[in-house]
This record gives C-alpha cells, sequence and structure tokens, in this order.
C-alpha cells in the first residue's frame, strides 16, 4: 500500500523520473505517539536509501516533522552547508499524519565509528570537522517560519514550568539564578540556528569513514536562540561515548560524572572542543558551566515545552543538571 502510494505520486514527491525497481522498507524511530515512522527507499538496486519518509504517528506531532522539513528548506540556501543537510522534495499528509520525503545520506554514523575504532586518534579529524560544521551552522543569521512556541527559544519557559522545576528538587533560588543566564546571554544580542539534537548519532560519515557525508534529524532546530546550547549535549554525548569504549554497560549520568568531573585524556579533549567552540562565536571560554548548565535545562524540559504537560521532564537530563549544580566548584573542562 505505501509503495504504491509512493509510486502513483514519485514525480509530484520527488520531480525525478519513475524508478526501474523500488524496495520501501520501514523502520521506526520511537516506540512513542509522539514518534516517527521512518521508511528507506531504495529504488534502482543502490545499496543505500537514496531517499527516506519521514511520517508522523499521530497529527498532534506533526510540528516536529513541519519544523525539520522548514529547516531543511531554509539550510538548502546556505551554501557549503547544503552539502551536508539531506534534500527536503515534498511535505504532505497520508491518513491525517504529516510526512515529509528527503535525501538519503550513506555511510554510518560517527557513533558507531568512534565506539568501533581501536585508538580515539583515529576519530579526532572527524571529531573536528563536527566542530567546525556546528560552528557554521550555530553562526547562520537568516530567520524561516516558526513552529515552535517563544517559551523554548527564550527561557520563559523557566517562569511557566517553576513547579516542575521545585518538585524536581531545584530551589527557588537557583530557578532565579538560572533565569538570569538567560538574561545575560539576551544582552550578548547574539542569535544563534540550533541544530537541537546535535550529537553523534546525527553526524553521518562516509564509508570510508574519511569525511562527514550529513547532519540529520533537524526536528527540534530553532532560528533564533540566544544560547548556543548544540556544543554542550555534543559535549555530553561525546564523553559517553568515549566512556562505553571502556564500560560497556555504564550509563549516561554515569558518563557525565566522569567526563566533566574526572579529570583525564577525555577532559582535554572536551576542553580543547570547547575552547575551539567558544573562541570561534566571539565568546568567554569561562561561559562553560552557565551553558552547561542552561543546556540541561533546556533538555530537562523538551518534551514538556514541545509536546505539553502531559509528558514528563527528562530524568536522566535532570540528573545531570542536579549534579553539575551540586558539583559546579569540581568542573575539570577548562
Amino acid at each position: 500500500m505505501l509503495k504504491s502510494f509512493l509510486l502513483e505520486n514519485w514525480k509530484v514527491f520527488t520531480e525525478s523520473p519513475f524508478p526501474s525497481s523500488m524496495e520501501a522498507v520501514p523502520i521506526t524511530s520511537c516506540t512513542k505517539d509522539y514518534g516517527n515512522d521512518v521508511v528507506l527507499i531504495f529504488i534502482n538496486n543502490y545499496p543505500y536509501p537514496q531517499y527516506i519518509m519521514k511520517i508522523s504517528r499521530s497529527p498532534f506531532y506533526g510540528l516536529k516533522l513541519k519544523n525539520e522539513y522548514l529547516a531543511l528548506k531554509s539550510l538548502q540556501k546556505v551554501k557549503g552547508l547544503n552539502y551536508y543537510v539531506p534534500f527536503p522534495y515534498y511535505c504532505g499528509s497520508l491518513g491525517g499524519n504529516i510526512f515529509f520525503i528527503q535525501g538519503g545520506i550513506p555511510g554510518t554514523s560517527l557513533w558507531r565509528l568512534i565506539r568501533k575504532k581501536k585508538s580515539i586518534d583515529a576519530c579526532k579529524l572527524l571529531i573536528d570537522e563536527s566542530i567546525d560544521l556546528l560552528i557554521a551552522i550555530n553562526s547562520l543569521g537568516f530567520s524561516r517560519d516558526r513552529v515552535f512556541s517563544e517559551e523554548k527559544k527564550n527561557g520563559h519557559f523557566l517562569t511557566q514550568y517553576e513547579e516542575e522545576f521545585i518538585g524536581s528538587g531545584l530551589s527557588i533560588k537557583k530557578i532565579e539564578e538560572l533565569k538570569d543566564y538567560w538574561e545575560k546571554f539576551e544582552k550578548y544580542g547574539h542569535r544563534f540556528f540550533l541544530h537541537g539534537d546535535y550529537w553523534q548519532a546525527n553526524i553521518m560519515v562516509d564509508e570510508r569513514g574519511r569525511k562527514i557525508s550529513g547532519i540529520i534529524d533537524w526536528e527540534f532546530s530553532e532560528e533564533s536562540a540566544s544560547a548556543p546550547t548544540d556544543i554542550i549535549w555534543f559535549m555530553i554525548n561525546l564523553g559517553y561515548c568515549l566512556y562505553l569504549r571502556a564500560n560497556p554497560e555504564g550509563d549516561l549520568l554515569d558518563s557525565f560524572r566522569w567526563s566533566f568531573f574526572t579529570p583525564g585524556r577525555h577532559s582535554e579533549m572536551l576542553s580543547s572542543i570547547f575552547s575551539k567552540y567558544i573562541t570561534a562565536i566571539g565568546w568567554k571560554q569561562d561561559l562553560l558551566r552557565i551553558l552547561l548548565e542552561t543546556a540541561l535545562v533546556e533538555m530537562s524540559v523538551r518534551n514538556l515545552v514541545t509536546y505539553g504537560r502531559h509528558f514528563d521532564m527528562d530524568k536522566i537530563c535532570l540528573q545531570m543538571l542536579h549534579y553539575a549544580i551540586a558539583n559546579e566548584g569540581s568542573i575539570c573542562i577548562r
């Protein structure tokens, strides 16, 4: 049925000739209603999917796909970056659910590559390239149609969800301090285009493992954020990836404690990454702690802000936030 739907509308969806052969392989990115179903579309016997179809499981949660489609359309206009961005072919609805079709990107994820390589030095150039790309993405100054609410962009959700933060164990004094961080960022006057989920699993590397071939999953992107939180999420997950190399059963909270609060070669690597990034955007190195707590606040309430109060706060991000606050003087990233 899905294959027939694609073939019947192929020229409209892709503006390309009918393929001589097609295989549509459904996979899933999440087991819950707010997740998306993903269809890998193989045509003309190519070894990798040249097209990807994403479709929401519920009309209520289609906003993420609309947001991603708009982001991809805008990014296609940016010379140099458009190479790394899946091409957005078509956005529509099927059975009341939002879907869009984008170009496929061959290769494997940086996450898998780092886990697989015997030496992390073999991935250093790819990690550096990831930071260069992040700097370019975050530095974009254009605007596009807004999908997500203003609360996500300017930190007002600290007031909107104050009871939830208090219920998690944060003091009113600390909440006010966190609000001040956003005021500080607002006064800087910078605006950043955020990917919103920039980590190694969303960074694709070519089949030879020599260069980055693309950046995927732009569902939570924002065009005018005051705080560049992408770099923190990248560092947290890079630390997790490094931690799992030696502790395959380790969890994200354990890796966070190790990555940011235990000195070693890993902390030197994270420090170098942060220094490169923060210097490139013209900010001061001593903003690491504030930016770390800001990013963890954002990730803690992302589902609440996006989907509504019937969702819970992210417990792992909250635990990392509480740990960071309780151990502010022990951060070893410099």
